[in-house]
């Protein structure tokens, strides 16, 4: 294929990409990298032998114009936390460069085993969840019907998945164990006012922050944002909504990105000459329109379906490295 068309192609690839990414607080590296290895390399006269190395530096620098494009549209939406987003990225960075320097040095099976394991997890948490609130919110409208009014103090997820004329409280923390009450004090309490005018309050658990090293570390190694796992780790773990985790996963990819080609660029195992920069540009025009179609699609979509939709293409992900392992066998 020639160069041009290549080019061509990429566009309208990144923005779905773009669109898809956005949408669910993601970078599109689990998404680039096999379009990247499959779909262009394996038709191309590539300038490498090592081309996944290349795949996931391509991709990385991708991905910083989807976070930069996402993070300016959440801003805009008042979807970021801006404090969580920093105490993560610290640790994402950390991840990041230790994970590129470690890319060619790491076998590609320990890491699509490792990757696939944690992504699975996610998966299924985000699948428990989704039907949970399904079902709350079906618990919700009966009582509604049978009572002819919502009830007094609705609690659940619910109320985040469907507010109905009232502020939007999470607090998944209402039975808490004796160790999580000493842990109390490395929990801070956030309060935000949406562009609607929708209050948003919940306690983020910052102990919970340096499991962001283990998502920068994956998306340095498997060239992605760290997004795939970052926002099962800000919305599970640290107790943040779902729409602001995946405004604050677009904020934190910006640094995680950033390190990631840093330490591609340093790295004297990688070569920039294999990058093709026509391939970055193909991408990156569609994914800057993709982005700012994604966000605001997910401004329009309930917590729930976000999560569903989520574990969809973490699945998807997972089922690519399962492929990946069975052909290299």
């Amino acid at each position: 294929m020639e160069p041009l068309g290549t080019f061509l192609i990429l566009i309208p690839i990144g923005l779905a990409i773009g669109t898809i990414a956005a949408l669910l607080g993601l970078g599109g590296g689990s998404m680039m990298v096999p379009v990247l290895y499959l779909g262009v390399f394996l038709f191309t006269t590539f300038p490498h032998e090592k081309t996944m190395i290349f795949a996931t530096t391509i991709s990385s620098v991708v991905i910083l114009f989807t976070g930069i494009s996402s993070t300016i549209a959440y801003i805009y939406q008042k979807r970021v936390d801006y404090i969580a987003g920093l105490i993560c990225a610290v640790f994402t960075v950390g991840g990041a460069f230790l994970g590129k320097m470690a890319q060619p040095f790491v076998g590609d099976t320990a890491i699509s085993i490792i990757f696939s394991v944690l992504l699975l997890a996610s998966g299924i948490r985000m699948v428990y969840e989704g039907i949970k609130e399904i079902r709350e919110k079906a618990r919700y409208d009966d009582y509604v019907i049978n009572n002819g009014e919502p009830p007094s103090n609705p609690i659940g997820p619910a109320i985040l998945a469907y507010p109905i004329k009232r502020d939007i409280v999470v607090d998944n923390n209402s039975t808490k164990s004796s160790f999580s009450k000493i842990l109390e004090k490395l929990t801070l309490e956030r309060n935000f006012v949406g562009k609607l005018g929708r209050r948003w309050k919940y306690k983020i658990r910052l102990y919970y922050t340096p499991f962001a090293f283990i998502a920068g570390a994956l998306a340095g190694i498997a060239g992605e944002s760290g997004g795939i796992l970052i926002v099962p780790i800000l919305h599970i773990l640290l107790n943040m909504p779902m729409h602001f985790s995946i405004g604050t996963s677009a904020f934190i990819m910006i640094f995680t990105t950033s390190a990631t080609i840093i330490s591609a660029v340093v790295n004297p195992s990688i070569s920039l000459a294999g990058i093709w920069w026509p391939f970055v540009i193909g991408l990156a025009i569609g994914i800057l329109f993709g982005a700012q179609i994604g966000s605001l699609i997910s401004r329009r979509v309930k917590g729930t379906y976000l999560k569903l939709l989520f574990a969809l293409v973490v699945f998807s992900v997972v089922s690519w490295s399962i492929a990946r392992l069975i052909l290299d066998m």
